[in-house]
């Protein structure tokens, strides 16, 4: 607490703080100048008042490492669109469904994101101009099958020649095997596996002898294969293309193009400021299936 001392000049007493003599002995008028003014006092005023966030539910099935399951990790898709939007002034609550459910979520306005959409599929939602990410399509053949050790190869659907082949249901295949996909169907040689986990489906369809090649995504295969500590169960026989993965709008929102253009700021600003690679390296995402900064 200060100290006041009262030193009398004539009949006026005058309280002098100790604390203002600190280091010189003498009060400030004395030392080389007035006193400097005091601050405008603000008493009374309120502090400035911080803008709320604007809540958005984003919606997506459990598809790591691109998309999280419920009270896990959110994933690199969720975590690259949380942190693109943040900086506008919104707040992304990811919540997991079926992706039919998503979809329906989406389209009626009850949710604002489907991340992980493809234009192709979802042409009713609103497209940012920078996808969020890429899908990899791989084909795999089981370690040790018959396929395997003949050390057979594909370079297309016409090399398949009856083959079995196992797919996620609902997953986007490109329009080579979305075509290749109809054929088998008819013919009795493609197997859809759907529910929460459809990767486990294909590897025990591949195990049972149900289906001889699985096509699914090499980084949710790699992902999927550390969990279970099976790395190299799967060994990969050929490409089927590349896919870019969006975070799409409802189409029911008013300032859907608003939105999905802050989104394209939003995730080039994380390239540009390799915040992308920073959240890319702690989920082990290869580089190929993100967009480079340009």
């Amino acid at each position: 607490m200060e100290r006041a001392v009262w030193v009398s000049r004539g009949r006026v007493l005058i309280p002098i703080a100790l604390a203002l003599w600190a280091g010189c002995g003498r009060p400030p008028s004395e030392a080389g100048g007035p006193a400097p003014a005091a601050p405008p006092s603000v008493k009374g005023r309120p502090p400035p008042e911080k803008r709320p966030l604007t809540r958005l539910v984003a919606v997506a099935d459990a598809w790591m490492p691109f998309t999280g399951e419920a009270g896990g990790e959110l994933g690199v898709a969720v975590e690259l669109a949380r942190a693109a939007l943040l900086p506008s002034g919104y707040r992304v609550e990811y919540r997991v469904h079926p992706w039919s459910r998503c979809l329906e979520l989406v389209r009626a306005g009850q949710a604002d994101l489907a991340v992980c959409a493809v234009p192709a599929e979802e042409p009713d939602l609103v497209f940012p101009s920078e996808p969020v990410a890429y899908s990899r399509r791989r084909l795999f053949v089981l370690l040790g099958s018959e396929l395997d050790r003949r050390g057979w190869r594909c370079s297309g659907p016409e090399e398949m020649d009856g083959l079995r082949l196992v797919v996620p249901q609902g997953y986007d295949l490109g329009p080579a095997w979305r075509r290749y996909a109809d054929r088998a169907r008819r013919a009795g040689t493609l197997l859809e596996v759907g529910g929460e986990n459809p990767l486990d489906r294909q590897i025990a369809a591949l195990e049972l002898g149900r289906a001889d090649v699985a096509l699914a995504n090499a980084d949710v295969v790699a992902w999927r294969l550390r969990q279970l500590r099976r790395e190299g169960l799967l060994v990969p026989v050929g490409e089927a293309g590349r896919e870019p993965l969006f975070v799409a709008v409802s189409p029911r929102r008013k300032d859907a193009r608003e939105l999905a253009g802050l989104l394209t700021q939003g995730l080039r600003r994380l390239r540009r400021e390799r915040a992308q690679e920073e959240i890319r390296r702690r989920y082990g995402v290869s580089r190929e299936a993100l967009p480079a900064a340009r």
